[in-house]
């Protein structure tokens, strides 16, 4: 079970008013959002981290054109 404090549980039940929407529907996807943004950080940041440590290489485009034959 969650609990908010007041303010955000007020605020959260008039937006989901204000939208026509249940106040968990709203919740569920806010923080079903966040979590997803929060995943996407981390991998992003460990990309980053291969990529400086030299585990991981970025291929230049016209490189990438050329494997796909799409180059001229």
């Amino acid at each position: 079970m969650l609990v908010l404090n007041p303010d955000l549980e007020q605020r959260l039940n008039s937006t989901a008013k204000t939208l026509g929407v249940s106040a968990q529907d709203l919740l569920d996807k806010a923080v079903n959002e966040y979590l997803q943004d929060l995943q996407d950080t981390w991998t992003a940041e460990e990309v980053c981290r291969q990529l400086d440590s030299g585990e991981e290489v970025t291929t230049p485009w016209p490189e990438v054109e050329k494997r796909l034959g799409l180059a001229d």
